[in-house]
C-alpha cells in the first residue's frame, strides 16, 4: 500500500478500511482508489493497529496505548487508555454481543463493556 504498511483492516459498506504505518485510517475501494477518513496522528493518538466496524462507527488501538472512537464524519475521540490503566498497548480489536474485544502487547485479552 502506497504512503505505508497497512496493519489493520475491516470491510464496511463495500469498501475496505485500513490502519496503516503513517497514521492514518484509509477507505480503499475494490478498484483500489484511496481515500483518508482520519488522520490518527495528526490528531495525537499515534499510529493506529487494529481496526473494527459496528454501527458505522470505527474502532481503533494506537501504539500510544489508546481505543479511539471513529464517526462517520471522520471525528475521532479516545475512549480507553490501557497504557494508563496498566494493561499495556492494544494491538487486534473485534466487536462481541456489542462490547469490545481487544488484545494487547502485555498478553491481556480484554472485553471492554459499553463502548460501542
Amino acid at each position: 500500500m502506497t504512503g505505508g504498511n497497512p496493519f489493520g483492516v475491516v470491510a464496511m459498506g463495500g469498501d475496505f478500511i485500513v490502519a496503516q504505518s503513517k497514521g492514518q485510517l484509509l477507505r480503499v475501494n475494490p478498484k483500489g482508489a484511496k481515500s483518508v477518513i482520519f488522520d490518527v496522528q495528526k490528531a495525537g493518538f499515534g499510529i493506529p493497529f487494529g481496526v473494527a466496524v459496528w454501527n458505522d462507527h470505527l474502532f481503533l488501538t494506537t501504539n500510544l496505548g489508546l481505543i479511539v472512537k471513529v464517526d462517520r464524519s471522520g471525528n475521532g475521540v479516545a475512549i480507553v487508555d490501557l497504557v494508563k490503566a496498566r494493561f499495556g498497548v492494544p494491538s487486534g480489536i473485534a466487536i462481541s454481543d456489542n462490547n469490545l474485544v481487544v488484545t494487547t502487547g502485555s498478553g491481556y485479552l480484554l472485553k471492554i463493556v459499553g463502548q460501542t
